[in-house]
């Protein structure tokens, strides 16, 4: 139909739409100019390397009237003087400075944004009120005292219980909208109290949450014991382990009191109670605390330090099920199961252990497999490398929609075609390829993208993500995302010159949705689309391009997003110099905050994570990462940061091995799967 009405496919738009179908960037841009389409123009642009026609074209499509317009503009104008090379005055932030000053929320977090995605760090933080995004963004970035300030504590100074009992009492008299408490300029005192217990959980410091919190909620208990429910509530979302302390506390020995907090603490999870009773079920002796507590592990992601606590109750649960009778053991199965499958907003279905979930479901009777998604099941038959079950498994399941009159989505026939290949059955996987080449739309690029990213098939990954952003529509709600995605695989070619250019139409389109995103994430694009930048003209200009990387070094000194791309780049460089002496000094710094926090587990795989990827004191890293694994033994991204250090050791057995691991915890997470992929195929450091 399209063909027929544009001239028989001879028309400017039609080979526009053809060129972008085919993945020819500059052909497309060409077929824009003449088709008059500007905004594709400019966006093919972008893809060839160059974002000044885009971000010029925004910046004229901008209504002067809109205030989030007007930030937008000011944001666009002045990444445009900085791609031209022009300086950034004081006087040309000065609108955005006075905005993010204001006590209006959306108006300075519009300016804080920007400010943030210029790389004008040091001016927005100035102007950083008390919040959330505050107290994370100084938390993440490991500079302890300003992230306490936020929350108005002094890490030195303040008496900390006396801060405690003092926000006890605010609590107590504040009215129900006071009692949240989130990205307001104030934090009310709840959420206070809950960012400081959170600090304690995530730097090890359990015994100054005793010390500090148990007897004011002990009061609390006794005066309001509504609010201190409530409190308890937060607690549990925000900080585990503190919640069962402090549950505990209040608890006692009373069955009633731990029953009640049962259902009042796991409010939104399903099958609470049958839980509870199952626990007392499996082991009678257990006390209500330990009962407790094994909701919490079995409930909550076992990548936590819980991890050790879930094994517990998942091995009495294996024993009660082989212990069943044969007709009563898929209720038992269909119960455990159940406590493997979750689902993550971004990926859907996964399993949170795929070898368990796997011996589970080889267990059942047939008619007991429906609770198993088959998200989830092709997942975690990769994860064991069974390649061609995963792929009979998918082709069933769309010969099943094919039979029923449905269209399944091309995703499928991808994960298909990937899973076949790396079976070894190519023919099957070549007949795939040409069907999602004949039945593709273009809207379903970016799925069939990952698809193929599902069976670590990068090449046409990165071929079909290209494509997806070539059709895109940039005022969808998508937009962002395939240019996410597409800025991963660039990364991983070190296209830097891409990189920088595409980070900057990023920039401009996460700015311009006004979404909610941290700080840390505007800070995150900027950091990328700069070193990017400095990358391309090393060779040219050592000088510019070494005080370029200087600014961005300073960015981000403590955060891990230094080890990603950072330290590799500068090493392929040459410029060891600086890459030995940046690293140096975030070495020592990580040091000193792990010496501060010894059972900070974040803080202490960050450290290592930062010299796995520097190839830097790397039997220090190994000691480090040890101690972390002792606290946390099956968290994905830890387990993959000892994957990186074996990696970076030359002992290509001991990170595949670490490597399956983080995978077997968290198998649908895409970047994971790389990582897993390289420590299987590329070539050991030198």
């Amino acid at each position: 139909k399209r063909a027929k009405t544009l001239d028989d496919g001879k028309s400017a738009a039609w080979q526009l739409a053809l060129y972008r179908a085919s993945g020819n960037v500059k052909a497309a841009q060409d077929a824009a100019i003449a088709a008059q389409e500007p905004e594709i123009a400019a966006m093919m642009s972008a893809l060839l390397g160059d974002p000044l026609p885009w971000l010029e074209m925004k910046k004229g499509n901008l209504d002067d009237g809109d205030e989030g317009d007007n930030f937008l503009k000011i944001y666009t104008d002045l990444s445009i003087k900085r791609l031209q090379g022009k300086p950034v005055l004081q006087s040309d932030l000065s609108p955005l400075v006075t905005a993010a000053a204001r006590r209006n929320s959306y108006t300075s977090r519009q300016a804080m944004n920007a400010l943030f995605l210029l790389g004008e760090t040091k001016i927005a933080e100035k102007e950083y009120q008390p919040s959330f995004d505050s107290f994370s963004y100084y938390g993440v970035t490991e500079r302890i005292p300003e992230a306490l300030k936020a929350i108005g504590l002094d890490l030195e100074k303040t008496d900390y219980n006396a801060w405690v009992a003092e926000r006890m009492k605010e609590f107590i008299a504040a009215g129900p909208e006071e009692e949240e408490g989130g990205m307001e300029v104030r934090l009310s005192a709840v959420a206070q109290l809950v960012a400081l217990a959170g600090f304690y959980e995530e730097r090890g410091m359990l015994d100054e949450f005793k010390s500090t919190f148990l007897k004011p909620l002990d009061d609390l208990a006794k005066t309001n014991e509504d609010k201190f429910i409530k409190l308890l509530r937060l607690l549990v979302n925000g900080a585990h382990q503190c919640s069962m302390i402090a549950t505990a506390a209040y608890a006692g020995e009373d069955a009633k009191r731990w029953e009640d907090l049962v259902n009042d603490l796991f409010e939104n999870q399903k099958g609470v109670s049958q839980i509870w009773d199952w626990l007392g079920e499996l082991d009678p002796k257990a006390s209500h605390q330990e009962r407790f507590n094994g909701m919490f592990a079995l409930t909550f992601d076992s990548s936590s330090a819980l991890s050790k606590l879930r094994e517990k109750w998942i091995s009495l649960a294996w024993q009660q099920a082989e212990a069943a009778p044969p007709e009563k053991r898929p209720e038992h199965l269909t119960r455990l199961m159940n406590l493997f499958l979750r689902s993550l907003p971004k990926y859907g279905y996964c399993s949170s252990d795929s070898a368990m979930t796997l011996k589970i479901w080889e267990c059942f009777p047939e008619d007991c497999v429906k609770i198993y998604p088959l998200q989830a099941r092709i997942y975690d038959l990769s994860v064991v490398e069974r390649w061609s079950d995963a792929a009979d498994l998918i082709l069933s399941e769309i010969a099943k929609s094919e039979k029923a009159g449905q269209l399944p989505s091309l995703i499928w026939n991808a994960k298909a075609a990937g899973s076949l290949r790396r079976a070894g059955r190519k023919e099957e996987a070549t007949a795939q390829d040409r069907l999602i080449e004949k039945l593709a739309l273009g809207n379903d690029a970016a799925e069939i993208a990952a698809g193929y990213t599902y069976a670590y098939d990068y090449q046409r990954a990165a071929d079909w993500q290209l494509k997806a952003v070539l059709q895109a529509d940039p005022e969808s709600p998508e937009f962002p995302e395939i240019l996410e995605e597409y800025l991963v695989i660039l990364k991983s070619q070190g296209n830097w010159e891409l990189v920088a250019s595409v980070s900057e139409v990023y920039a401009e389109s996460i700015l311009s949705s006004r979404e909610g995103m941290t700080s840390l994430r505007f800070l995150n694009v900027r950091f990328h689309a700069d070193f990017a930048r400095a990358m391309t003209f090393v060779k040219k200009d050592r000088a510019a391009a070494v005080s370029q990387l200087e600014k961005c070094y300073q960015m981000l000194p403590s955060d891990g997003t230094l080890a990603d791309d950072f330290f590799p780049a500068l090493r392929k460089a040459g410029l060891i110099k600086e890459h030995d002496e940046w690293f140096k000094k975030s070495w020592e710094r990580m040091l000193a905050i792990c010496e501060k926090f010894p059972n900070s587990d974040n803080s202490l795989n960050t450290t290592a994570w930062l010299a796995s990827r520097a190839q830097r004191h790397l039997d220090e890293a190994e000691k480090l990462q040890t101690r972390v694994l002792s606290l946390a033994p099956n968290h994905s991204a830890y387990l993959d940061t000892m994957a990186e250090i074996y990696f970076a050791k030359g002992n290509r057995q001991k990170a595949v091995g670490s490597s399956t691991r983080a995978l077997n915890f968290l198998s649908v997470e895409p970047m994971m799967r790389r990582q897993h992929h390289r420590f299987r195929s590329e070539p050991l450091p030198r």
